[in-house]
C-alpha cells in the first residue's frame, strides 16, 4: 500500500488534533486537582470587609479558604459566635450581591435622626437684650452599642459638638447652655449594612422675639459628609 502526500498530511493532522485533545484533557484534570492559590490573607479579608461594608473594627471575624472561596463567619462585640452564619466571597474578596444589596446580617441602611430632642430655652441674657438670630452647630452622633440588640435600633448620642457660626456675628449670647442642651439628646444611630456607625450631624437654632428675627447675614455650606437635620425655631 503506497501512501500519497496528501494521505501522509492527514494522517499527520489526525495526530496532532489527537494530541492537543489529550493536553487539553491534562490540562483540565490537572487544574482539577490543584487547588487555586489563595489570594488574601485573613487580615486583608477583614480589611476589605470592613471597607466595603463597613463594619466596626472591633467585630469578631473568622476566615477559612475551601475550593477557592472564602468563607467569613462574623460577629458582634458580646455576641456568641454562630459559625453558620458566615458571608461566602469569591477569591477576589467580592460579596455575593445580596449582601451587597442587603448588608450582611439584614436590610437596615437608615440615616441618623433625632428620636428624643428637648427644646434649648432661649438664654436669658439674650432674651433680657431681646438678641435675636441664628446659630448653626456640628457634632457627632456615636452609637452606645455597635449592633442593633433585641431592644431595637441602636440608641445615638452627642460626644463632640461646637457652633460652627452664629448670625450676625455679635449675637454670641445666643450660644449660652445651647451645647449643654443638645448634649441631652437622643439619637436613632446611622445604619449602614446593619451596622451602627458614628455620624457627624449639622442643625440650625434660630431664635426669634414676638416673631422677629435677625436676617441671616452670614452663609454657609453643609459638608458632604454630614447629616442636615434642619432648623428648630424657638420663640418668645
Amino acid at each position: 500500500m503506497r501512501l500519497t502526500r496528501r494521505d501522509l498530511a492527514s494522517l499527520l493532522l489526525a495526530a496532532i488534533a489527537l494530541f492537543d485533545a489529550a493536553a487539553l484533557a491534562s490540562e483540565k484534570d490537572s487544574a482539577e486537582k490543584t487547588e487555586c492559590p489563595r489570594k488574601f490573607n485573613d487580615q486583608q479579608i477583614n480589611t476589605l470587609l470592613i471597607e466595603k461594608l463597613p463594619l466596626g473594627a472591633d467585630v469578631g471575624m473568622s476566615v477559612r479558604y475551601e475550593d477557592c472561596k472564602y468563607y467569613v463567619v462574623m460577629w458582634p462585640p458580646g455576641h456568641p459566635v454562630d459559625s453558620n452564619v458566615f458571608v461566602e466571597l469569591d477569591r477576589d474578596g467580592n460579596l455575593p450581591p445580596e449582601v451587597v444589596k442587603y448588608g450582611w446580617h439584614g436590610d437596615e441602611h437608615e440615616d441618623v435622626s433625632a428620636r428624643k430632642a428637648p427644646i434649648p430655652p432661649y438664654p436669658a441674657r439674650a432674651l433680657a437684650a431681646k438678641v435675636t438670630g441664628s446659630v448653626i452647630v456640628r457634632a457627632t452622633v456615636t452609637p452606645t452599642s455597635l449592633h442593633r440588640d433585641s431592644s431595637g435600633r441602636p440608641q445615638g448620642v452627642i460626644t463632640d459638638a461646637r457652633i460652627v457660626q452664629i448670625s450676625p456675628r455679635d449675637a454670641t449670647e445666643l450660644t449660652e447652655g445651647l451645647i449643654d442642651v443638645l448634649r441631652q439628646w437622643r439619637f436613632n444611630a446611622r445604619l449602614s449594612y446593619g451596622t451602627a456607625l458614628a455620624r457627624d450631624i449639622m442643625l440650625r437654632f434660630k431664635f426669634s422675639i414676638d416673631g422677629k428675627n435677625a436676617a441671616d447675614t452670614e452663609k454657609f455650606e453643609i459638608p458632604a459628609d454630614v447629616a442636615w437635620q434642619g432648623t428648630l425655631e424657638i420663640n418668645r
